[in-house]
């Protein structure tokens, strides 16, 4: 929950600056490294921010959410894209 949280910030943070290498370096790519080394799946990984995008989707107005959109988007791509792990933790 903690990470799902840190994770929004970012993207809300990103957009209002227009900067989507914000969210890439400063935080995506390190917190799937650390999600990768705790064993936890890419598919875990796509369907929690998905989930989220879902969530964002029914609760903001259109445009807003169109803004919005390729932040999430991008967050999908970069947490699910790693190996799978030899034992996953879910």
């Amino acid at each position: 929950f903690r990470d799902v949280q840190l994770t929004t910030r970012y993207m809300a943070q990103a957009m209002l600056l227009e900067e989507m290498s914000l969210l890439e370096e400063k935080l995506l790519f390190w917190l799937r490294t650390i999600l990768s080394g705790l064993n936890f799946t890419p598919e875990f990984n796509r369907d929690t921010y998905t989930y989220l995008k879902q969530g964002f989707r029914q609760c903001l107005p259109p445009d807003v959410f169109s803004e919005f959109e390729p932040y999430l988007n991008r967050t999908i791509e970069i947490m699910s894209d790693f190996p799978m792990p030899a034992t996953p933790a879910v």
